[in-house]
């Protein structure tokens, strides 16, 4: 019998095959839209090396820096700071470890304009004042395509193994009533790691800090997983991310556990 981890894995999987066989595959372009990232890291003798990065503008970069949008208030230790006024080293406080520090720091401008991009990378999700509860955001709140919202129910137990899930912000714009917006001029938008994968609180809303997922470079080929990991100067390789503190999943992922 299979249990409720291998058949998530399984299911997240499934519709990218499926997607794959159904789908003619492009043309392969000779080139490949790029983009310019900014990472400030803390190193091990707790100096913090800024760089800019020039890198493929595909969802393995681009979700390590684009969760929350400029403006966006992160609970610290030493209170509510905006996002892109926090540096490697601020402690954020988390759902169920305390204050952590934060050791890594990405981001990059949303050009909503710009050709040649994804869909994705052209707007931003709204939640708007207490739409989610009091103080539930409070103030609004502009989330990008990598941002995850930790949710909770007891029947996701029985579905993958844990009631706590973090899900795509997509995933909710009908469901919760949140708000697509395209940005009238460009935005930047950023991410960020702790020492420990947690759930921070951005704007009282409970949200994933960055991990790039326990099996995001498996098949890449040796020279873009080094590309991918330059941007961490602070990580020897990805298993220095650490185990996810909570399983990922789609709506779609638990509406086919669901039906199985």
């Amino acid at each position: 019998m299979n249990s409720p981890h291998s058949r998530l894995e399984a299911e997240i999987r499934k519709p990218v095959a499926a997607q794959e066989r159904a789908v003619p595959r492009p043309a392969q372009s000779t080139t490949s839209l790029m983009r310019k990232y900014e990472v400030a890291a803390l190193m091990s003798d707790q100096s913090v090396r800024t760089s800019t990065h020039i890198a493929p503008a595909s969802p393995l970069f681009e979700n390590a820096v684009s969760a929350f949008a400029r403006g966006t208030i992160i609970s610290t230790d030493r209170g509510p700071v905006a996002v892109e006024d926090l540096q490697p080293g601020d402690r954020a406080v988390t759902v169920d470890q305390g204050p952590q520090t934060i050791t890594w720091i990405g981001s990059t401008m949303m050009v909503p304009s710009a050709p040649g991009q994804s869909e994705k990378m052209r707007r931003l999700v709204r939640i708007m004042a207490d739409s989610l509860g009091i103080g539930r955001p409070m103030p609004d709140l502009l989330l990008g395509p990598g941002a995850r919202l930790l949710r909770e129910k007891a029947a996701y137990g029985a579905l993958v193994g844990s009631t706590k899930l973090f899900m795509p912000i997509d995933d909710f714009t009908e469901a919760l009533g949140l708000i697509e917006v395209t940005p009238p001029s460009p935005v930047r938008i950023y991410h960020f790691a702790l020492e420990r994968h947690s759930a921070i609180r951005a704007a009282g809303l409970e949200m994933e800090s960055y991990h790039p997922g326990e099996n995001a470079l498996k098949g890449l080929g040796h020279n873009m997983e080094s590309l991918f990991l330059s941007l961490f100067p602070n990580m020897a390789d990805v298993e220095a991310f650490g185990p996810l503190t909570w399983p990922r999943a789609s709506l779609d992922v638990l509406e086919s556990l669901s039906a199985a």
